[in-house]
């Protein structure tokens, strides 16, 4: 029985230590996605909180999703990059 328990512990210990390292993996993935802040009123989202928020990987994507948004609607889009 001793030996079952420092197998499944081993197991447990493996697994936190395999999901850590997939978290740490996500962080710095992220780091490289930029954020773009979408805003229908003057008042950017300083103030409020914007309409829309694209989460961008490339700057062709970023140019893309800028100029879908900006067709589909007639008002004045305000673009905030973060």
């Amino acid at each position: 029985m001793p030996a079952f328990a420092l197998v499944l512990l081993s197991t447990f210990a493996a697994v936190g230590i395999g999901l850590i390292a997939l978290e740490l993996w996500r962080k710095l993935k992220s780091r490289k996605c930029e954020f773009i802040c979408v805003c229908f009123d003057e008042s950017l989202p300083d103030v409020k909180k914007p309409d829309i928020v694209i989460i961008c990987r490339t700057d062709e994507e970023r140019d893309e999703a800028i100029r879908r948004v900006c067709e589909s609607d007639a008002r004045t889009a305000y673009i905030k990059r973060m």
